[in-house]
């Protein structure tokens, strides 16, 4: 009896790690086909899939969209260098749980506030696809970046060309400063949580966003 006990409930065991399994798999598959897409998907992660939303040719749209949902979110009207007039354009994309990341770069047109002819203007945006809206936005003048990280509460840091060195900068809640700068490589840029690290000759160093 209690061998044929044993047996039984080792049965149901397996029987229930099947079904949960199956279950899981099932939402797995609900989720991705809410953000089923024929773009190009430049980046996703367990809670949101990312790609470009090609409106007629010149324009497009930075689309996210929200697994949990399948809500779709525009986070980043652009229209690309190679067409005549102002340009909006994006670079380094990265995400952390629920939070995007990017560098926005204006070419032309209103953002460049009044400045005359041809000029540039570069942005950090965080977005939450939790709120569907900008989580922060830091003005970078004309500089470029070399590397961008966002942390689980959207604050992002980044490294950007310094004097022939290199600087590490932030933006959260409490504003924009700089964190670092020196003998710094810009891919040792990296985030855990809320904490942004990186590599200043050969040691580590850490910073707490908020």
């Amino acid at each position: 009896m209690r061998g044929s006990y044993g047996v039984r409930a080792l049965g149901i065991l397996v029987a229930t790690v099947v079904v949960a399994a199956a279950l899981a798999g099932a939402a797995g598959a609900k989720q991705a086909a809410r953000c089923r897409t024929s773009e190009t998907v430049l980046a996703q992660n367990r809670f949101m899939r990312v790609w470009e939303h090609n409106v007629d040719g010149e324009d497009f749209r930075l689309t996210a969209c929200r697994r949990s949902d399948g809500r779709r979110m525009t986070m980043l009207k652009t229209r690309h260098p190679l067409f005549p007039g102002p340009s909006t354009d994006f670079n380094h994309l990265t995400l952390n749980r629920h939070f995007a990341a990017f560098e926005v770069e204006f070419n032309g047109g209103p953002e460049c506030e009044g400045e005359p002819g041809f000029c540039r203007t570069v942005k950090l945006r965080s977005f939450d696809t939790r709120a569907g809206h900008r989580r922060l936005e830091a003005g970078n003048g004309q500089v470029g970046v070399d590397a961008l990280v966002v942390t689980a509460r959207g604050a992002v840091a980044w490294a950007e060309p310094d004097g022939g060195e290199e600087a590490v900068q932030a933006s959260d809640v409490a504003g924009t400063r700089t964190l670092d700068h020196g003998a710094i490589d810009p891919k040792s840029l990296g985030v855990e949580l809320t904490i942004v690290s990186w590599t200043r000759d050969g040691e580590e160093h850490f910073a707490r966003l908020h």
